[in-house]
């Protein structure tokens, strides 16, 4: 198991036994068929911790091509994400709806010599189509599904500390879905667990990533945008 999944189920296991404690605290809601989110406006952050599938995220399985050794390799980092979501009750358990939001994937970074350290950031602003099944009063499952305008940087660090115009922002729109856990502590405040998938390209060398810079390269890579997953906890208010 590779250190990025270890560190994403990590955080899932965490979500997990944060959400029970929270649930144990929350007892003081009383029993009721209505969810408070639905037919409403809400609006929503998260922060967690994610991966970018750069060429930094593969370096330590692909190597070769470049000769050099593989000095360090950051591959995972801090997540963030807002949101604003509609949702309309079809009945007791289900509901529908949309929401449009924001993605920061954070960054990762790799080194292979002084002159060879290259850093990478990925966000994205999303339109997602929204399923939810309720399983009580209290909790709730939650699927998106829609498209994402990902907007990917990379630059050479040491080449950008020279010139600062020496980088590439590369920009796409894919396909992202999230899958989503919720707890209701309030009326007008609910807990959230998600994982988040943006499906992007695949970089297996940094020269896939940087082609905007070395046309030579080809056409293909001029556009490629990195696939990014995270897992994030937040809130919800309703509003």
């Amino acid at each position: 198991m590779t250190r990025k999944f270890r560190t994403l189920l990590q955080s899932s296991l965490l979500v997990c036994i944060s959400a029970y404690h929270i649930n144990c605290l929350a007892t003081s809601i009383e029993p009721s068929n209505e969810t408070y989110f639905d037919n409403n406006f809400s609006i929503g952050a998260d922060f967690g911790w994610g991966t970018i599938d750069s060429p930094t995220s593969r370096a330590k399985r692909v190597l070769e091509g470049f000769g050099l050794d593989l000095l360090e390799a950051t591959t995972g980092s801090h997540t963030w994400g807002m949101r604003i979501a509609y949702i309309k009750s079809y009945n007791e358990h289900y509901s529908y709806g949309a929401e449009i939001g924001y993605d920061d994937f954070g960054n990762s970074q790799i080194t292979y010599s002084d002159h060879n350290q290259y850093s990478f950031s990925e966000q994205s602003y999303n339109l997602l189509a929204v399923a939810k099944y309720s399983i009580d009063h209290k909790w709730g499952l939650i699927g998106k599904a829609g498209l994402a305008y990902a907007m990917e940087q990379y630059q050479n660090n040491v080449l950008a500390a020279l010139t600062p115009d020496y980088y590439s922002v590369k920009r796409k729109v894919l396909p992202i879905v999230k899958a989503e856990l919720t707890l209701q502590v309030s009326k007008k405040v609910q807990l959230t667990a998600n994982y988040t998938h943006l499906f992007g390209d695949n970089q297996k060398y940094v020269s896939d990533a940087f082609g905007k810079l070395d046309p030579s390269i080809g056409p293909d890579v001029l556009s490629t945008v990195a696939s990014a997953s995270s897992v994030n906890i937040g809130v919800n208010l309703s509003i």
